[in-house]
């Protein structure tokens, strides 16, 4: 057991140097200094120093439980500290008076209950200072989600209180506000307030804002709630700052300590956990020495059958948490835990999973005790349908830009805007995976869903383009749009090869940009939507001057952008001939495909002109790419005595 010491107080470095003392070791002033192993810091409530918190967080992260566990020994007074360093030591709790266990989520709507008989499960206003007042003698474990400040945790019928009972005059440091000059308490709540240096529960996880440290509290004084329940625990892990957090943390804790994972185990798995889940990073302190397990935790017991690629199947599952290693090649990647157990599809069942040497780790958990003869679990390194996931949100955000040109009927409108009231929550439920083993389900369906809506949507687009006039897309938005900037670009006209110009246009409130090449000779040869300094030209290629009887035009594409693209190539021929306008010539008419960032796909259409009168025509190639119209243009020639390219036939034919 290493000793790290950084107090200026007198009586807490004594109690540094004892401790050493009994572990035959020395006190050190400084993490960097610690060698591998077990670590204790021991310093005053308002020493605690943010800095080496951090590094011993760091320490903890990089080196595991067993080589970077770390316990905090503090206390209002020394004399505090060194009994939480001895409840520790002999943990003191009859396993046989201990059996109890409680969960608390004061936010929480959710009515969740536990399948373990001796677990109680307490959500929003049930979250009482009189339950807990009346059960917490019988509690081997609190598992607590609250929110509150320094001083004060917020219960549905009251608050926890941090202003010391059981020691009221020996703490060192400033007085609370709510303190009177002869050292009574004063305070209008008395009757409400349940005081947390009362609760004696050994093993406690807090998961609130009111942070362990005095520095990162509102009122900067060493007496604050956090500091009240560590007077009654023997293992205590909080947060040290202000974080964001999920029901799901405290249940993991609970899950455990049922399980006998040590302090600094637990302290180890709920930073992993914050930090996957995306909630926090690595936000958890260990109070109390590192090695302490409840006395009350259970044999954990389940059979690894089998590890077919990213499969495993677990038989005569009995545990209250599933952990298992799986050689994975998962360097850097974020682990998705699937759940392929039917008789588990519609079970709130939760994973934690990372990268653990050269394996991947995973834990599985849910509100009690697993009782199963078989379970099976995918593991992703990446959420269900991602490139649907991706063209999803983008195609919405597209959305708005076609309002901007006009594309939008009103038809189409009507079922954006179902479709938007459709997917509310979405966001939540793609990030639920990252712990929910079955949310892909639901997840799936949605996309499925939204994938349907967005081709209808997209369809409702097609039409508007197909019954188009004009040619140029321009004509549909120019009014709307502003020109910001005309520029000689180094690309060259597809039918001259002429350097082209660009023209830059912007809508009027902000919302849509597009470019448009504009040959001085043929006119304009693309018009494009430019996003995120990503712009993509669709290119039409083929013998197109002169052409008699039919030929195969290519209409070319590549992604610039860093999500993949729902691509539907759409030709259609320009003129002023209402008889021939449009798409009709064109075998097929439309082609959808997927196109990942960077990739591009050329596509085949066979064109009739046998019907066409000889003359000069546009062969337009349209993408929509997730719900973007992208435009390119190219000039065709039917016979050979029609257009402004009559010179460059007749030079071919000399």
């Amino acid at each position: 057991m290493i000793i790290v010491c950084n107090s200026a107080l007198g009586s807490y470095r004594q109690l540094a140097a004892e401790i050493a003392a009994e572990n035959d070791t020395e006190v050190v002033d400084s993490v960097a200094e610690a060698d591998d192993g077990p670590l204790l810091y021991v310093t005053g409530p308002t020493e605690v120093d943010e800095a080496v918190v951090l590094s011993l967080q760091q320490r903890l992260a990089e080196l595991g439980p067993d080589a970077g566990g770390f316990g905090v020994i503090t206390g209002p007074t020394a004399s505090a500290a060194r009994e939480l360093y001895e409840r520790g030591a002999a943990d003191g709790v009859d396993a046989s008076q201990r059996s109890e266990h409680s969960i608390l989520l004061r936010e929480e709507t959710t009515d969740w209950f536990s399948y373990d008989d001796e677990t109680s499960v307490s959500t929003g206003d049930d979250v009482t200072v009189a339950d807990l007042g009346s059960t917490f003698s019988d509690l081997e474990s609190l598992s607590m989600l609250v929110h509150g400040r320094s001083m004060h945790f917020f219960f549905g019928d009251g608050l926890l209180c941090g202003f010391p009972q059981t020691r009221p005059k020996q703490f060192d440091g400033p007085q609370p506000y709510c303190v009177t000059d002869d050292g009574r308490m004063d305070c209008p709540l008395e009757g409400e307030l349940l005081h947390a240096d009362e609760i004696r529960v050994p093993h406690q996880f807090v998961d609130s804002c009111a942070s362990m440290l005095p520095e990162n509290d509102y009122e900067g004084i060493p007496v604050h709630v956090g500091m009240g329940l560590l007077d009654g625990a023997t293992n205590l892990i909080g947060a040290y700052r202000q974080i964001d957090s999920l029901p799901q943390l405290s249940l993991l804790h609970y899950c455990l300590v049922r399980a006998g994972y040590t302090g600094a185990e637990r302290c180890y798995l709920l930073n992993l956990a914050a930090r996957t889940y995306n909630t926090a990073v690595y936000p958890y302190l260990l109070f109390g020495r590192p090695e302490t397990v409840a006395s009350s935790a259970d044999d954990q017991s389940f059979e690894v059958e089998s590890i077919e690629g990213n499969n495993v199947t677990l038989r005569d599952v009995d545990a209250h948490v599933v952990d298992v290693r799986l050689d994975l090649p998962v360097s850097g990647e974020e682990l998705y835990v699937r759940n392929r157990t039917d008789a588990l599809a519609d079970a709130p069942v939760y994973a934690v999973a990372f990268e653990s040497g050269d394996d991947a780790r995973l834990l599985v958990y849910t509100w009690g005790r697993f009782e199963l003869e078989e379970l099976v679990l995918e593991v992703d390194t990446s959420p269900v349908r991602r490139d649907e996931q991706s063209i999803t949100v983008d195609a919405l955000r597209n959305a708005d830009r076609l309002r901007s040109l006009n594309y939008l009927d009103s038809k189409a409108k009507g079922q954006l805007k179902d479709l938007r009231n459709r997917i509310e929550g979405f966001g939540d439920d793609v990030h639920e995976q990252r712990y929910d083993i079955n949310a892909h389900r639901e997840v799936g369906e949605q996309i499925s869903d939204v994938t349907d809506a967005l081709g209808r949507i997209e369809d409702r687009v097609r039409s508007k383009l197909e019954s188009r006039y004009s040619t140029f897309l321009s004509d549909d938005y120019r009014e709307d749009f502003r020109r910001t900037a005309t520029n000689a670009v180094d690309r060259r006209c597809p039918n001259c090869g002429r350097r082209v110009f660009e023209k830059r246009m912007e809508s009027a409130s902000g919302v849509a940009r597009r470019r448009r090449d504009i040959c001085p000779l043929c006119g304009v040869t693309a018009d494009v939507p430019a996003l995120d300094g990503a712009v993509g030209r669709p290119r039409v290629d083929g013998e197109l001057v002169p052409v008699h009887d039919g030929v195969e035009v290519d209409v070319a594409f590549q992604n610039r952008r860093d999500v993949p693209v729902r691509a539907t190539y759409v030709p259609w021929l320009g003129t002023d001939n209402d008889e021939y306008r449009g798409r009709d010539v064109f075998d097929p008419d439309a082609v959808t495909t997927r196109l990942a960032p960077g990739e591009q796909k050329s596509v085949t259409f066979d064109l009739d002109v046998s019907d066409l009168e000889p003359n000069e025509y546009w062969v337009c190639g349209y993408v929509l790419g997730n719900l973007n119209v992208y435009q390119g243009l190219r000039k065709m020639v039917v016979g050979t005595d029609y257009g402004h390219l009559r010179n460059d036939l007749r030079k071919s034919d000399e």
